[in-house]
Order: structure tokens, then sequence, then C-alpha cells
């Protein structure tokens, strides 16, 4: 099947309002961060909390900005896409993950952050036949004079002394249970993406020859034209990619809005979700290159 010029310029007008919302959700991420740093300059007992999750959702914004940067056409760009957009769906899990469990959870966090900046500082290993050692050229300081970095070093080190590299023992499907415990309901945000890109990112990422066959096919038939190419970069990967971004990025916002009770947060995530429903149900849902021509789209 052929993708005419015609249906090209529909699917830029799909790209241009999926990106749309995506855009509107991250705005979403300016305005948490703002309520939160209003409530860390008053001393609670979410001071842990609220300091380590701010960084976390600033960077969700960050990489959502890069995948609106690369989805300003639809081309071949898209491939990195799906491995921000797992980053984004990991970074949201654990930030609703750490809400969930409160100032304990996020000093863990910041623990495990500690001590491996410090480890960082003399690295060395091996790759195969090829040894590394990376370290500074100065002296390194001693853990006993940074209040915290030798109980943290102890803390994440197993009984042979090398580094535990996880920064928590509960894997993502108890993470989803307990910020479901939590939030009722608030996991689905986060099952739904990791269902769109976790799968395939992970092998673009870790550079499988299904990995490249999938990018091109997403699991068809390879395209016969540039046209075909692009239906597949827009179809299958522009839109699993923003989706779950912006899906990820709003399970976040559901948390913080209900967790430090931000009215204005909730109001907005709703009513972009309301208009992603009904724009992907009317025009996106059952999309094919066959029904491009005759689609009506208009901007949410």
């Amino acid at each position: 099947m052929t993708t005419s010029t015609s249906e090209l310029t529909e699917m830029e007008t799909h790209r241009g309002i999926l990106c749309g919302l995506l855009a509107r959700q991250v705005r979403l991420i300016d305005l948490a961060i703002g309520e939160l740093v209003a409530r860390e300059k008053i001393a609670t007992n979410q001071n842990d909390e609220i300091d380590t999750i701010l960084l976390m959702t600033q960077g969700m914004g960050v990489s959502a900005h890069s995948i609106l940067k690369l989805t300003q056409t639809i081309d071949m760009a898209v491939r990195d896409c799906l491995g921000i957009s797992r980053s984004i769906v990991e970074t949201a899990i654990n930030v609703a993950y750490i809400i969930a469990g409160g100032p304990e959870v996020a000093r863990l966090a910041q623990r495990h952050a500690m001590q491996k900046s410090f480890r960082d500082l003399n690295r060395s290993g091996d790759f195969g036949p090829i040894v590394f050692k990376i370290s500074r050229s100065e002296p390194l300081p001693d853990p006993q004079t940074i209040p915290g970095l030798r109980e943290a070093l102890d803390e994440f080190s197993d009984a042979k002394g090398r580094e535990v590299r996880d920064w928590t023992t509960d894997n993502i499907d108890r993470r989803l249970q307990i910020i479901e415990a939590k939030f009722g309901g608030a996991a689905l945000n986060f099952a739904a993406p990791l269902a769109l890109v976790y799968r395939h990112s992970s092998e673009i990422l870790h550079g499988t020859y299904f990995g490249v066959v999938y990018f091109w096919t997403a699991g068809g038939q390879r395209p016969s034209s540039r046209a075909d190419a692009e239906w597949t970069f827009f179809a299958s990967h522009l839109v699993a990619a923003v989706s779950a971004a912006l899906f990820a990025i709003r399970g976040v916002i559901e948390v913080i809005g209900r967790q430090y009770d931000i009215p204005q947060l909730q109001q907005e995530n709703a009513e972009i979700l309301r208009l992603f429903n009904e724009y992907f149900e009317k025009h996106l849902a059952n999309l094919t290159p066959d029904q491009l021509q005759s689609s009506s789209a208009t901007p949410a």
C-alpha cells in the first residue's frame, strides 16, 4: 500500500495535535514544580520527599521536550523517541513510588545517589578483554568526613564489598503495586505506557537485530517507499512514544495532585485526558492508510 501526499498531510495534522497535547501535559510539570517549591520552603516531614522528586520531575520534562523536538516532522528521528519515552516512564514510576513510600524511600534514593556519586570518583572494571580505570587526579575525600556517606557505601555493598547497583529491592511490578495501594487507580497511567514502549525500546537500546527490524517494519512488511516508511514511523512509533510519555507524565501529575492536594493540577490533568481520549477514539483508534484520505481531523 503506497501512502499518498494527501495522506502524509493528514498524518502531519494528527502529529501536530498529539504533540500539542503532550506539550500541554508537559506544562503541568512546570506548574507542579512551582507548587512543590512553595511547599518545600515550609519545614515539614515531606521535605526530603519533595526535594528528591523535584529534580526527577524536572528531568521528565527535559526528556519530553526532546521528544517534541524530534517529532517536529514525521521521520527517522522518531527511533530515538522510543528510548527517551521509556526513560520518562521509568522515572515517572520511581517518582510515584517515592511519593507512595514517603520520606524514608526518598532518603533511600538520596543515599543511593550519594554513594554512587562517590564511587564514580574512582571506577575500575573490565569489558571483555579490556580493563579500565577512571579516577580523579587528586586524592579522594575520606568517606568518614562526609556525613552519611560511610553508611550509604555500606548499605549498597554486598558481603564481598562489591557495589549493589539497584537503588531499591522492589522491581517494577512491586513498585506499581505499592503505587496502586496508596493511590487507587493511578497504576494504570504507568502500566499502559510500559506496554506501549518497554519491550521494543529495550530491543532498540540494546542494539538487537529485532530492534532494527521492528523500527522499519513494526512487525509487518518492509516499506516499499519512503511514504510507507513514514506511515510506520507515525502510526507505530510516534503515536506510541508520544502517548506513553503523555500518560506517564499524567500519572505523576495525578499522584502529586492527590498527595499534596493541588486541585488545579488535577483539573487540567483530567481535561487533557478527555481531549486525548476523544481525539484518539475519533481519529486514531482504527486508523489505516486507506482511511486517511477520508479522515476529517480537526484540532482538539
